[in-house]
């Protein structure tokens, strides 16, 4: 997989058109906060792939109500780039955020939805091609999904 120069924050904001309505018709609210022209190596297909898988779960583990939301950052930092993504939805237990990386693993409670359990893996896949550790933390309710890549 080729990594090259990749402006990361159209990536985010043209994934974010495409989820929008998606948001919206679930009765959810949108936010982000997008710094522009933030650069980094990466391969677009593969960022897009585990961007929106993070944000499919989001969704799906949403409520169906005007108090929900999905909330995109991304900044610069102490010369690297964070992308988090934040939730009020069902979350995770601590204790399972290690093994929700795990290939086919699915958490009990969600038993009743479909996926077959490879979308974390695979996204914790594609950020270790681009050298980018991911980290879970409760929001309370909810997910807080932080990742770090390295500036170009």
């Amino acid at each position: 997989y080729e990594l090259k120069i990749t402006t990361i924050s159209s990536l985010i904001n043209s994934i974010i058109d495409i989820y929008k309505p998606v948001i919206e018709e679930k009765n959810n609210i949108l936010k982000n906060n997008i710094q522009s022209n933030l650069k980094l190596f990466g391969n677009k297909i593969l960022l897009t792939q585990c961007f929106t898988n993070i944000i499919d779960n989001a969704i799906k583990y949403s409520k169906n109500d005007k108090n929900s939301f999905i909330e995109i950052n991304l900044f610069m930092e102490n010369n690297s780039i964070y992308i988090e993504f934040r939730d009020n939805g069902e979350g995770i237990d601590e204790k399972d955020f290690n093994r929700v990386f795990d290939r086919f693993v699915r958490l009990e409670k969600h038993r009743q939805t479909t996926g077959n359990g490879l979308g974390l893996s695979m996204v914790k896949a594609i950020l270790k091609l681009h050298e980018a550790p991911i980290s879970l933390s409760d929001n309370k309710p909810g997910l807080i999904v932080s990742i770090m890549f390295k500036k170009t």
